[in-house]
C-alpha cells in the first residue's frame, strides 16, 4: 500500500542518473539509494587511468557520503530480485527493501557481440577498476623492454580514447605497436568526418594502424582472429564493442530478451508504471547514444515526475537535449562536436577538465554547501593544474598548432 505522507523511493543504481534524481528528491520521502559499488565513477574521464594521468581515487566519489548530506540512506548490496507485485526488491545479503516508487540506473554492460573469448581474453573499457587494470598492463609491457602489440577493437568514443591515452604515456616508445579494429569505414562513425581526418593525420607519426571494415570473430590469450580467418598476435586486447542491455532487467521481466527496456515519455517502465528506468539502463535517446548529460537530464526529471504523480499532478516529457560533446585524443588534440559542427584544438581540453571538475563538484553536492568554498576553489586549482600539464607535455610540434579549428562535417 503506497505510503500517504512519505513514499518510499527506491533508487538502484548510484551513477550520474541514480544520483540526480536522489540530488533532486532531496528531503522529498523516505529514499533509499542501493549499489553493490561504494563510489560513484565519472565514466567520462576513466580513459585518464588507462596513461595514469588521473588515479583511481581522483573519479571517485562515496556515495554513502553525498547522499548522507541529503538526510538519505544508502545499502551497498546487489540488488537480485524485484518483486512488483508486492513492490519490494531483495538484495545478495537477503535484505528486502518496499517501495511505493521504484527508479532503475543499473547501467548497461559491454556488448561483446557473442565473440568466442571476449569474456576470458580481452579487457574490458566501462569501468575505473577496467581501465586501471589496463594501465597496469600496459605498464608491464612496456617495463619488459621487449616488442609488444596491442589490439583496440571498436573505433568509437571510448577506442578513441583509449588509443589516445596509451599515445599520451607511450607514443615515444620503441616497443609498442598499436593496432585498431572498426567495422565501419571511418573512425567514430557517424560523426563528422573532421574528427576521423585529424586523428589519422596525428597518428601518422606513431606506430599505430587502423584496420576499417574489419571484425573479430574470436579472442585468445594472446591472438585474435579476424572475421576473415586471419589471425594476429595480440598481447593485450582492448574490447570497446560497445554497450548492451543489462541481463538483469531481463531477468526481472522489465526487458526482452536482448533488447533495451522500453519506457513510456515519462521513463516509467511499460511493465509498470510505479518503476522508472534510466540513464545507461535505457535507450531513451535513441540509436544507443549514451552520454553523462542525458543521464542527469533522465535522473532529474524522474524525481521530479515522482514528486508530481505522489501529488496527484501530471509528470512531465521527457524529450532528450542535445548538447556539445567534448571528446580528447590524449594530450595530443580534443573535439568538441555540435550538430554536425567540429571545434578542435588543445586548447578545448581545458574544457573537457572544466565539465569534469564542475560536475563532480556538483555531484559531491559541494555547490550546495555555502561552507564549502575552499572544496571548489581546490577542485577549480586542480582543474587549471592538469591542464597546463596536458599542454607541457603535448608534442613540440603540436605547440604550434595550440589555435581552433572549425569545420562542419
Amino acid at each position: 500500500m503506497k505510503s500517504k505522507n512519505n513514499p518510499k523511493i527506491l533508487i538502484i543504481g548510484g551513477g550520474f542518473a541514480g544520483l540526480a534524481a536522489s540530488k533532486e528528491l532531496g528531503a522529498f520521502g523516505d529514499v533509499t539509494v542501493i549499489d553493490k559499488n561504494p563510489s560513484f565513477e565519472f565514466a567520462p574521464n576513466i580513459h585518464e587511468l588507462v596513461s595514469g594521468f588521473k588515479a583511481p581515487a581522483e573519479v571517485r566519489l562515496d556515495i554513502q557520503e553525498i547522499v548522507g548530506r541529503r538526510g538519505q540512506k544508502f545499502v551497498q548490496e546487489k540488488v537480485v530480485d524485484i518483486d512488483r507485485e508486492n513492490r519490494h526488491v531483495t538484495t545478495s545479503a537477503a535484505n528486502t527493501f518496499n517501495y511505493d516508487y521504484l527508479i532503475i540506473s543499473i547501467g548497461g554492460i559491454s556488448n561483446d557481440r557473442g565473440v568466442p573469448g571476449v569474456e576470458e581474453h580481452s579487457y574490458p573499457f566501462k569501468s575505473a577498476a577496467q581501465c586501471y587494470t589496463i594501465g597496469k598492463k600496459l605498464f608491464s609491457l612496456e617495463d619488459k623492454g621487449l616488442s609488444y602489440t596491442v589490439t583496440i577493437v571498436g573505433g568509437g568514443v571510448e577506442g578513441i580514447e583509449s588509443l589516445g591515452e596509451i599515445l599520451r604515456r607511450y607514443r615515444k616508445s620503441k616497443h609498442l605497436s598499436v593496432r585498431l579494429i572498426e567495422a565501419e569505414n571511418q573512425l567514430l562513425p557517424g560523426m563528422p568526418g573532421k574528427v576521423n581526418q585529424d586523428i589519422l593525420k596525428i597518428c601518422q607519426n606513431f606506430p599505430v594502424s587502423f584496420h576499417f571494415r574489419e571484425t573479430v570473430s574470436q579472442v585468445d590469450e594472446d591472438s585474435i582472429t579476424l572475421s576473415d580467418g586471419k589471425t594476429l598476435h595480440s598481447d593485450i586486447t582492448i574490447w570497446t564493442g560497445g554497450v548492451r542491455s543489462n541481463p538483469q532487467l531481463e531477468k526481472w521481466g522489465l526487458a526482452e530478451k536482448g533488447a533495451w527496456p522500453q519506457v513510456n515519455r515519462f521513463l516509467q517502465s511499460s511493465q509498470d508504471s510505479n518503476i522508472f528506468i534510466i540513464g545507461d539502463s535505457v535507450d531513451a535517446a535513441g540509436g544507443g547514444e549514451k552520454q553523462a548529460y542525458l543521464a542527469l537530464e533522465m535522473g532529474q526529471i524522474t524525481a521530479k515526475n515522482v514528486k508530481s504523480i505522489f501529488k496527484g499532478h501530471q509528470p512531465s516529457v521527457y524529450t532528450p537535449k542535445e548538447l556539445p560533446s567534448v571528446y580528447t585524443f590524449g594530450n595530443l588534440n580534443c573535439f568538441v562536436i555540435y550538430k554536425g559542427l567540429v571545434f578542435s584544438g588543445l586548447p578545448f581540453s581545458g574544457l573537457k577538465e572544466a565539465i569534469y571538475q564542475l560536475n563532480m563538484a556538483n555531484i559531491q553536492g559541494i555547490c550546495e554547501q555555502p561552507d564549502q568554498i575552499k572544496d571548489i576553489f581546490e577542485r577549480v586549482l586542480n582543474g587549471s593544474v592538469n591542464s597546463l600539464q596536458s599542454f607541457i607535455e603535448a608534442p613540440i610540434s603540436l605547440i604550434s598548432k595550440f589555435g581552433i579549428d572549425v569545420s562542419y562535417r
